[in-house]
């Protein structure tokens, strides 16, 4: 899918926005409330491990070959803040990519399921809703991961917030 500009309706919009208004006219049709925004398929490395241990410094859980085998997983397991970074990441370079900045202002996801080197997950985005109340329109939405095309590890809730630099 061609990478967008942010795209919301008019109804929906705080219309003093400038950057809201700027990215409307071609594509407010796909940013809507229920719309779809599906990131492509991603594979899980063994490299991807080191995210999670720079980030919870937890190289004797997520990457202790003998312990996880003898753990409820049965294997290493990719550190969950891994998962949402990439899907994450790839929403905002798919649908966000011309924006001049975007600001993830909240963030909840809650992990239901292991993800595995070799693994292939991809993330599913709904929009919800848009807040209007805060000085830049919001946008808000749910989302799930799954891998290996079936199966959920697991489900949010985020809003963000695209800004024009001053």
């Amino acid at each position: 899918m061609k990478a967008c500009k942010l795209l919301l309706k008019k109804e929906n919009l705080n219309s003093t926005n400038p950057v809201i208004s700027r990215y409307m006219e071609n594509y407010s049709e796909l940013m809507k409330i229920g719309s779809l925004l599906e990131t492509k398929e991603q594979l899980f490395y063994e490299k991807d491990l080191l995210m999670g241990i720079l980030w919870e410094g937890d190289a004797q859980l997520h990457t202790n070959w003998p312990g996880m085998e003898k753990s409820p997983f049965g294997k290493v397991i990719v550190h969950g803040n891994s998962v949402t970074s990439k899907v994450v990441g790839q929403l905002l370079r798919m649908y966000f990519a011309e924006a001049d900045k975007v600001i993830i202002n909240d963030l909840g996801v809650s992990y239901v399921g292991a993800v595995n080197i070799g693994d292939r997950i991809k993330g599913s985005f709904t929009i919800v809703g848009f807040d209007k109340t805060s000085k830049d329109s919001r946008m808000l939405l749910d989302f799930e991961v799954k891998k290996n095309k079936d199966t959920v590890v697991s489900k949010g809730k985020m809003t963000i917030q695209v800004v024009e630099r001053r």
